[in-house]
């Protein structure tokens, strides 16, 4: 578990008088993760397993049927957040088996590998996760933004949840009416909304330990 300041982030909260969900933290953590990945909306989520299904519902396409991976990104979870979304999940050897007009594809990014670039999405459906601390290779942040985008993003601290990454306003406009009615812009119509909604509590830990993190680069601590 990564540390925070747990005073520091009560004080915020009682300063700001706000203690529910999607308040001044959330939007100021919101504003940080979308300039520092160079990318144009960042979307808060409680969990990653309900970042993955915000993002399927999201981004699925009329026709589209099967989520589809490689074998090494394949997992129970995947399975269930899958299912929820009506979706069969298969994992394929070879990417000619995988069809632009009834699959979504799923790839996770194990590890800090990231030059290696993952090919553009081409007019796919392409979800990508990163399933390691991004933060700890920080200042290569700024690479994720060449993946295929959605990009799912855990967060630091324990219960800190994930983030949504978007240079599609559409799509992060899609993704904030699945997540609740909480922090849209405006209404969008979904197939199905889930609570998504993201606690001042948990913007203030992440935000406090990004900032702690910033300082000791900028101090070399």
């Amino acid at each position: 578990m990564e540390a925070y300041d747990v005073h520091a982030v009560v004080n915020e909260i009682l300063k700001n008088q706000y203690f529910t969900n999607h308040g001044p933290l959330a939007r100021a953590l919101e504003t940080k993760l979308s300039g520092w990945f160079g990318v144009r909306n960042a979307v808060l989520v409680g969990s990653v397993e309900l970042a993955l299904l915000v993002s399927l519902i999201a981004m699925r396409k009329e026709g589209q049927r099967r989520l589809v991976c490689k074998s090494q990104d394949y997992s129970s979870r995947l399975m269930h957040m899958g299912a929820l979304c009506g979706l069969e999940v298969c994992a394929i050897k070879e990417m000619k088996m995988y069809s632009e007009e009834s699959d979504v594809f799923y790839r996770a990014i194990q590890s800090s590998g990231v030059d290696q670039f993952l090919g553009g999405s081409n007019g796919h459906t392409v979800i990508t996760e990163v399933c390691s601390s991004w933060w700890r290779f920080s200042p290569s942040v700024a690479k994720f933004a060449s993946y295929p985008m959605p990009l799912i993003l855990p967060l630091p601290t324990e219960g800190g949840g994930s983030v949504l990454l978007f240079d599609s306003d559409e799509d992060a406009e899609r993704a904030r009416n699945v997540r609740s009615s909480y922090g849209i812009t405006k209404p969008v119509s979904v197939f199905v909304t889930c609570n998504g909604r993201y606690s001042e509590a948990q913007a203030g830990a992440v935000l406090n330990f990004l900032n702690r993190c910033s300082r000791s680069v900028q101090t070399g601590t």
